[in-house]
């Protein structure tokens, strides 16, 4: 979660803040700006966060919260005194006093080959904000006017669509953020407030960078997941004391319970010429007492 001058803001996911990793570009962050990255899987909904610490609430009238998503403008929370909590769902819309919501999700980006006719420098503009995430905080001394709104939302988002892939060289952006479909929700308060802070000039700004886990191996944000190599395979000189007798004891286990051959071993006899020679002079001896013609005496006398 960043926690920035008693705020904390969080991106989440099925009710649990999503995991954060440091930017650790050398470019140097804005006064009152966080950055950091986070992990965005195709097709999951996504809702902002925002709290307000009880030390800064009782300071001001109101802390207000705006939100730009692919460097497009979405809509406001305020959190009033005496409030800690709001958070940001999706975009709401309103017609004829029927109000509808259409929440967060992340998508993976599309690709074209269409350059829409714009040259280069025009189509990375296109692109610029895709996958970030921006809040940008303000103070107010005084709520001036507070009412329940009849059209919605004044909102600029719109999904984007596919990017064209020329804009998107030595960038690793993978996502961008969708609108869901239309749900019923309830009505939203318009507010006009005194503010201390100018626009240009907020209390603070927090950028969320959202990627894909592939995006953010490549960028080294996050480690590659190492590739498991069993200790059998690998050379004896580059195990630990440990994985090394580990492995000894695999193999002394191995040998223990080998079950022993049930099948008759066969020894194969080495050919020997001088034994070949007596086994046919046998045969040829064996042979000839067979075929030998048998004497008869005849011991009775006529």
């Amino acid at each position: 979660m960043v926690i920035l001058k008693e705020l904390e803001v969080t991106v989440q996911v099925d009710g649990a803040p999503l995991h954060e990793y440091d930017d650790d570009s050398e470019e140097p962050e804005e006064p009152n700006t966080t950055t950091r990255y986070i992990e965005a899987k195709s097709g999951a909904e996504f809702i902002l966060h925002f709290q307000v610490q009880e030390t800064l609430n009782d300071l001001y009238a109101a802390i207000i919260f705006f939100v730009y998503i692919d460097s497009k403008y979405v809509a406001g929370r305020i959190v009033k005194k005496d409030e800690f909590i709001r958070r940001m769902d999706g975009v709401s819309t309103a017609s004829e006093g029927v109000w509808q919501i259409r929440k967060f999700n992340f998508s993976a980006v599309e690709l074209t080959d269409d350059n829409f006719g714009l040259k280069v420098q025009q189509l990375k503009d296109i692109v610029a904000g895709v996958g970030t995430i921006t809040i940008k905080v303000l103070r107010a001394r005084k709520i001036t006017k507070s009412s329940v709104r009849d059209d919605g939302e004044v909102s600029k988002f719109d999904s984007v669509k596919a990017l064209p892939e020329k804009a998107l060289k030595g960038q690793a952006l993978s996502h961008r953020t969708s609108l869901g479909r239309a749900e019923p929700s309830s009505a939203l308060t318009a507010v006009s407030c005194k503010y201390i802070d100018e626009e240009g000039s907020p209390y603070a700004v927090v950028h969320f960078k959202y990627r894909s886990r592939k995006a953010l191996q490549d960028m080294q944000i996050i480690p590659r997941s190492p590739t498991f190599v069993p200790l059998e395979k690998r050379p004896v000189d580059e195990l630990t004391l440990e994985e090394a007798r580990e492995l000894l004891r695999r193999r002394t286990v191995k040998t223990e319970t080998k079950p022993l051959s049930q099948t008759p071993v066969k020894v194969k006899r080495e050919r020997d010429p001088e034994y070949d020679e007596l086994l046919a002079s046998a045969r040829d001896k064996k042979a000839a007492r067979i075929d030998k013609p048998v004497e008869t005496i005849d011991l009775l006398d006529d």
